[in-house]
């Protein structure tokens, strides 16, 4: 790897599950093209309360971070999410579906994208339709108040 590949992430890969969960919830506050606050703040909420997550110092959940929203600004949306769930293992992947779930109504509404994004991670990450719905009905109860 050259100089500028190794400065500029050229060969950086969602590697792990602790890399392609944030790339999914990451995709997800994305997706209407702004992360809100309460997004944000609700990124760092998932991930301090994760046993996936745990002992990881802020240097490394910052590098992790980074790493996916680079990703993210080269591929694109689709290209991060087909990449993360190939690589999140099966036990992770309703998991991650909840947690996005709940993430999209954190600002308050729903954008077109953002349902867009979801029915995506639903056929990618093989949620099926009875569990999906059983997700998002919690998270709209959940998000009410």
């Amino acid at each position: 790897m050259g100089l500028f590949d190794k400065l500029l992430g050229k060969d950086e890969a969602i590697s792990g599950d602790a890399d392609a969960f944030t790339a999914i919830v990451l995709a997800v506050v994305a997706s209407d093209g702004q992360i809100t606050e309460t997004e944000a703040v609700g990124l760092f909420q998932v991930f301090s309360r994760m046993k996936l997550y745990e002992g990881f110092s802020n240097d490394r959940m910052g590098s992790i971070l980074r790493k996916n929203i680079n990703l993210l600004k080269r591929k694109g949306l689709d290209a991060l999410v087909d990449e993360a769930a190939k690589v999140l293992k099966p036990e992770l992947r309703a998991t991650a579906f909840a947690v996005a779930s709940d993430l999209i109504f954190a600002d308050g509404h729903v954008e077109k994208e953002e349902k867009d994004l979801m029915e995506k991670l639903q056929k990618v990450l093989s949620i099926e339709p009875v569990l999906a719905e059983k997700i998002v009905e919690v998270m709209v109860v959940k998000n009410r108040g």
